[in-house]
């Protein structure tokens, strides 16, 4: 009897990173977090080394998804702790790990966690032209598409995004800027934002308190290699020193599309405490019906809240002020706030909620997008600019109409018959607040500041 024997083939698993607001397809290179990352993880957060007798053992996660943090001080107790692995939970099995104990990073201070905005912060010692504390990968990661980093770097200190052992491609400007002219042209070309905030990679402000730092370089196969977190270029002054750090470190080999990185970006901004809102519990959906896009958001309590600010974008990066709504002030009770936009692109279109307090702090909300699938008929006048400051409405009339301008309870402050072009309504006199704006079965919310 013949018998075929035939080579097993095994696959790794790809675990979608839902946990951290991504959905599925969404695949990142690798993933290193203090939480869990994913619903489909079944493993551990890291292995610890203890000090009194370099014990090691492997911390996982709570049924909530932080980590055990019990467990971890259960093994350590007064000691110290040091990572010599910190597990990718995306399913490639790109695992960070240190066997030199005097080069593991500390997570275990004397008893007490290391902490940045009460989430456990891995802390790097290095000293240039001393030594190191670095985690390193398998094999160099050639590809990065878009790095997502919760970081923060010693004032004075030195720190890079990213580590090489053997090119500047990650380069930074310590203490000054995240990047250098020394980091590759890929990198230095790349897309970037800090804390949710676009830049200009070059311009990146030194993460001196903790930060979400992302980047998608140029050219994702080119200048953008890198072996380890830590030690750039050998000991001598290339080393993360300080005690700065990272809470959480995710990899893709592609530019994330604009509403994952939006989603991813949120999560990150919101679990790290990045942000902070005068509002607490808001929830904002959007939907496209028709050729218009209904925004909604709900309150739970508010603070000190002034007002809403509807933002709306075609690519997720550039932002545009719709209309500013006023909010309750003080409320502990839900409150309900919608916004109807008339005029979206065909397309996708981005909205979020700018929520400003009193003391003038402005925070974000998680973005929606709604996709028109048709543009609709041609409105019969848009607004050249909303709010209005100066008590002077411009607009562009599209075709000849009668025009009204009315108070929210109904009453008209102006009516008038505009031919097609450009055309400005004085409103000197009317007192601020929100107004709508109709004429050829086109009505769109205007805020007179």
């Amino acid at each position: 009897m013949a018998v075929l024997l035939c080579p097993t083939l095994f696959a790794r698993a790809q675990n979608t990173l839902d946990k951290a607001g991504l959905g599925a397809g969404v695949n990142a290179s690798a993933a290193y977090s203090f939480r869990r990352l994913s619903s489909s993880y079944g493993g551990k957060s890291i292995n610890i080394r203890r000090s009194s007798d370099n014990a090691t053992q492997d911390i996982g996660f709570t049924a909530g998804g932080e980590l055990d943090t019990a467990s971890l001080i259960s093994f350590v107790g007064a000691n110290s702790g040091y990572i010599t692995t910190w597990y990718d939970q995306s399913g490639n099995g790109v695992n960070l790990t240190q066997s030199t104990a005097g080069n593991q990073p500390v997570l275990v201070n004397a008893g007490i966690i290391n902490r940045e905005n009460a989430r456990p912060f891995a802390r790097f010692w290095g000293f240039p032209h001393v030594g190191y504390n670095s985690l390193v990968l398998p094999s160099a990661m050639t590809t990065v598409g878009h790095v997502s980093s919760v970081m923060k770097f010693a004032t004075g200190g030195y720190g890079f995004l990213l580590s090489s052992s053997g090119s500047y491609n990650w380069h930074s400007n310590p203490g000054v800027n995240l990047f250098y002219t020394f980091a590759s042209t890929s990198v230095q070309n790349a897309a970037a934002w800090s804390n949710g905030s676009s830049y200009s990679p070059l311009a990146m402000p030194w993460p001196a308190s903790l930060s979400l730092e992302e980047v998608e370089p140029q050219t994702p196969s080119s200048g953008t290699g890198w072996d380890n977190i830590g030690m750039d270029r050998g000991v001598c002054c290339h080393v993360i020193s300080g005690g700065g750090g990272y809470s959480e470190l995710l990899l893709f080999a592609a530019a994330l599309p604009t509403a994952s990185r939006l989603a991813l970006e949120t999560n990150q901004l919101s679990y790290f405490g990045l942000v902070t809102l005068p509002v607490t519990g808001l929830s904002f959906t959007a939907r496209a019906d028709n050729g218009k896009a209904y925004l909604s958001w709900q309150t739970a309590t508010e603070h000190n809240s002034r007002d809403f600010t509807v933002d709306h974008s075609t690519d997720g990066y550039s932002w545009t002020p719709l209309a500013t709504l006023p909010a309750a002030g003080n409320s502990s009770t839900p409150r309900d706030y919608r916004y109807i936009d008339y005029s979206p692109q065909p397309g996708d279109n981005y909205y979020r909620i700018a929520r400003t307090d009193d003391d003038g702090k402005t925070e974000y909300s998680p973005v929606a997008a709604v996709r028109c699938t048709t543009a609709g008929q041609t409105p019969a006048f848009q607004l050249l600019q909303n709010p209005v400051s100066a008590a002077r409405l411009s607009l562009r009339v599209n075709i000849p109409v009668t025009l009204s301008i009315l108070s929210m309870d109904g009453k008209a402050v102006w009516k008038g018959r505009l031919d097609a072009g450009v055309r400005e309504i004085d409103l000197d006199g009317c007192p601020k607040g929100l107004y709508l704006v109709s004429a050829g079965g086109t009505t769109v919310q205007l805020v007179l500041k």
